[in-house]
This record gives structure tokens, C-alpha cells and sequence, in this order.
């Protein structure tokens, strides 16, 4: 009957270190039926009970593809709205917006001002909370939203900003007030946050946290249209092999990415990626330090963050090795590039 997901198999275990987990789709339709009781409607008789995979743990644009088909198939203008925000055109558009944004918590307030003023999302707010900041929902209601919105919606703007800001996750607290409270346990570990009751849902992270710089720029985001980074690593006409490694280590922002990471990635021996790559007329370690100095110049020239700490941010334990590669790479020093970027008035930065 509605509302017992039908499992092909044993129930999936959750992810190790949070993500999608397919159960939360049968806290779905747990919601479903409850928004639809509310405003006094029968269930729909042709909808069926979810089937959820038995094994593995979905991408985010998986879990997204399949939120997205069930509100379709409930034609429930709750999910309708709740499948909204994480669909890939408004990602899309609340990434324009905010791609400029020199600082997360700036990303923050951009997003709160995108939601309100462009879409019929509930009220949102970006605010100072004692030493913390948060993403606050005023009016995430039941008589005003479906009640799993403002989760599905806090999910699409902690993905943009952890890659906005190249972090690996962003952990916090979620406030969660008591209309919401009976599907925490399916959203809590795919948000990654210490669960708090509080009068209205939120999400708030570490004040220290709101000065973390953005280092994706337009063009960035232009590869992000044709292809989510993280989540797709090939498009339709298969690049040669060097974008595509390009592409992967693009979307690990803040780590040393290891020939091996890539070539597991890939689905190719390191031994063949280094021939292949080779026949295309580069190598590994040169695209390695091409990204790395590319982001690099992005943060010299868009913040004034120390030297030592930009290096923190891309990856390195020691300044030291960050200025050698940089040298290599850019044939400068950092502390001279960002002279040169500072006394040209670039604006629009690689």
C-alpha cells in the first residue's frame, strides 16, 4: 500500500561519511501522503509504492533524477515545487547569480535574495547567529510548502556552495522545528549536520566559515552547464582524454589529486593514462599544475588572503611547495603575480 517503499532486496546501508541514501525517497512519500491529507485530497490511485534500489549509494544527480520522476508521477504541486530547486536549469540560474560572490557568506545572502525575489520558495534569510552564520527559513510551513522543501532546497544550496568554495563537505547544525521532525531521519545524513530543535528549520556552520573564498569563476561555471562536475565526467561528443582529466581535477578543488584517483576515475590503468596522455602531447603532472596554478591566480587576484593560506586552501601542508609549483607553472613568484593582477585591475580572471 502507499507508503511502504518497496525494497528490491535488503535495505541499503547508509553511505560511509553521508549522501544520498535511497531510503529518504520513502520519507518522500511518507511527506506526500501527508501534504495531500492536508489539503483534503485522496492519494492517487494510479501511483504505486516506491521500488528502491537494494545495494549502493546514488549520486546527488541521481537522487535528484528520481525525486524529480516521483513528484512528476504524483502530479502534487508540493513536490512539484520541492523537486523545483534541485532541478538543473534553476541550479543553473542561482549559480549565475551568485558565481561573482567574493565570499561563502556573501554566496549566502546572494542565494537568500535569488530565492526571494525570483522564485515562490519560501522566505529565506542569510544571518549573523551569535558566532555562527545560517540559512534560516522564516516560513517553511506546512500551509505554506510541502513539508520536505525546505531540505530538498538546503541540499541544492550546500552542493553550490561546497563547490563554490572547493570544500570536500560543509558540516553544521540543522535546526529543525516540529513540523519537520518526522522525516529527520531520512534527511539528516544527507545534509551532514548535528540535529537541533528550534522554532523555525535552518542550517548554521562555524562564523570563521563565512570568510572562505569563492574560486570558481564564469567559466566554470560555463563547464558546469554542459556537464555537472562531479557527477558526470563524460558528455555526449567524448572529449579527448586530457579534458577529461581536466575536468576531474577541476572538481577537486583543495586537493593533490593523485595519478591513481584519476586513472580509478577513468577506468584505466595509470601505466595507460600516462601513454595516452602522453600521445595527446601532455602529462599528468603538467595538467596537475595547470589547474593548481589556474585556481591559484583566481584567489590572488580576488582575495586578500595570505599567500600561506591560499596554498592551505589548494592543498598544500607547506607554502613552500605551493610557491615552487607556482613558480614552475607560471614562470613568477605568487606575491609577484598578484602585483602584476593588482596593478593591471584585472577583473574578469581566468
Amino acid at each position: 500500500m502507499p507508503g511502504d517503499a518497496k525494497r528490491r532486496g535488503a535495505s541499503p546501508a547508509a553511505p560511509a561519511g553521508g549522501g544520498p541514501r535511497w531510503q529518504a525517497l520513502a520519507g518522500v512519500e511518507r511527506a506526500a501522503m501527508a501534504f495531500q491529507a492536508r489539503l483534503g485530497r485522496p492519494w492517487p490511485a494510479a501511483v504505486g509504492p516506491l521500488e528502491l534500489p537494494a545495494e549502493g549509494a546514488p549520486s546527488h544527480r541521481d537522487f535528484a533524477r528520481e525525486l524529480t520522476r516521483y513528484a512528476v508521477r504524483l502530479n502534487d504541486e508540493g513536490l512539484k515545487l520541492l523537486a523545483e530547486p534541485i532541478a538543473l536549469g534553476s541550479f543553473h540560474l542561482a549559480a549565475d547569480a551568485v558565481v561573482g560572490e567574493p565570499t561563502l557568506f556573501d554566496i549566502w545572502r546572494k542565494c537568500a535574495r535569488f530565492n526571494n525575489t525570483v522564485t515562490p520558495a519560501p522566505p529565506l534569510s542569510a544571518r549573523m547567529l551569535g558566532d555562527r552564520i545560517a540559512l534560516v527559513w522564516a516560513d517553511a510551513g506546512p500551509e505554506r510548502a510541502h513539508p520536505l522543501f525546505p531540505f530538498v532546497q538546503l541540499l541544492f544550496f550546500q552542493r553550490l556552495t561546497v563547490w563554490l568554495t572547493g570544500q570536500r563537505t560543509l558540516d553544521g547544525t540543522l535546526h529543525v522545528p516540529a513540523a519537520a521532525a518526522p522525516f529527520v531521519d531520512d534527511w539528516a545524513g544527507i545534509l551532514r549536520g548535528r540535529v537541533e530543535r528550534a522554532e523555525v528549520f535552518g542550517f548554521s556552520i562555524p562564523g570563521e566559515l563565512a570568510a572562505l573564498p569563492n574560486i570558481r569563476d564564469h567559466r566554470a561555471l560555463a563547464e558546469l552547464a554542459s556537464r555537472p562536475t562531479e557527477y558526470m565526467l563524460f558528455v555526449d561528443d567524448e572529449p579527448g582524454l586530457t579534458e577529461r582529466v581536466r575536468r576531474i581535477l577541476r572538481g577537486r578543488p583543495g586537493e593533490i589529486v593523485a595519478l591513481e584517483t584519476v586513472s580509478d576515475l577513468l577506468h584505466i590503468s595509470s601505466r595507460s593514462l600516462s601513454r595516452h596522455l602522453a600521445a595527446e602531447g601532455t602529462n599528468f603532472s603538467d595538467l596537475r599544475t595547470e589547474i593548481i596554478c589556474e585556481a591559484a591566480v583566481r584567489l590572488l587576484g580576488r582575495s586578500t588572503l595570505p599567500i600561506a593560506e591560499i596554498a592551505r586552501h589548494l592543498g598544500f601542508a607547506e607554502a613552500a611547495s605551493f610557491n615552487r609549483l607556482f613558480r614552475r607553472g607560471t614562470g613568477m613568484a605568487p606575491s609577484a603575480c598578484r602585483r602584476t593582477l593588482a596593478s593591471t585591475r584585472i577583473d574578469d580572471l581566468p
